[in-house]
């Protein structure tokens, strides 16, 4: 054993000023986003439940996976007979419209009056807007099938199957556009004031919470 002399640092306390985040400038900014991007995690409940849906409407299996790259989104069809998806041309209209539009859309009135004591209706229409867990990836079915209706009048041999293929890249292409807002700065300010709140920082951005006295 040896006894030595060596430097003790005493932690001593400063005023300094501090910031929320709003408050910092811009050029401080960037790695308190770089570190709300890395730690991100946004619930995809919603949009898989509505993906969910949507393929028992089709009557198809889900497959899905979400990769740095972006999602992939598989239909695979569980139909009754063999090659219905080969069906093409104003056989695969009626085939849609009669297997998946007509039977997932949604009775909607605006208002209703009393005819000898007996509540009617009016403005009665059939809406295939957000029918299945009500939230706003349910229309991609909707979206597709007008997206598919467009390509037939241009290509009468097209089929079942790339109407599915449709939903397919409708559906990935909103999971995609989710990814990328995420990204945007406007999108992780929001989301930092709003989560971030209690937090303090010194002019250029260091995080000093929990050093404060």
């Amino acid at each position: 054993m040896k006894e030595q002399k060596i430097r003790v640092y005493v932690p001593s306390i400063q005023m300094v000023k501090t910031y929320r985040y709003d408050e910092l400038p811009e050029e401080s900014k960037g790695s308190i986003r770089d570190e709300w991007r890395d730690g991100d995690d946004y619930d995809w409940s919603e949009e898989i439940a509505s993906m969910k849906a949507i393929a028992k409407a089709l009557n198809c299996d889900l497959r899905y996976e979400q990769d740095p790259w972006g999602w992939t989104v598989r239909l695979s069809p569980n139909f009754e007979y063999i090659d219905e998806e080969k069906i093409s041309g104003v056989r695969a209209l009626a085939y849609i419209e009669n297997k998946f539009i007509t039977p997932n859309e949604k009775g909607k009135f605006y208002g209703y009056f009393y005819n000898y004591g007996k509540r009617e209706y009016r403005g009665i229409t059939k809406s295939l807007d957000c029918p299945f867990t009500g939230f706003w990836l349910d229309d991609d079915l909707r979206v597709a099938y007008e997206i598919w209706k467009d390509h037939l009048r241009g290509n009468p041999q097209i089929t079942v199957e790339d109407f599915l293929m449709f939903v397919e890249d409708t559906l990935k292409k909103d999971l995609d556009s989710i990814v990328e807002d995420h990204q945007t700065d406007e999108y992780v300010d929001e989301e930092i004031e709003a989560n971030w709140d209690d937090r303090w920082y010194t002019i250029d951005g260091r995080d000093v919470t929990d050093d404060i006295a």
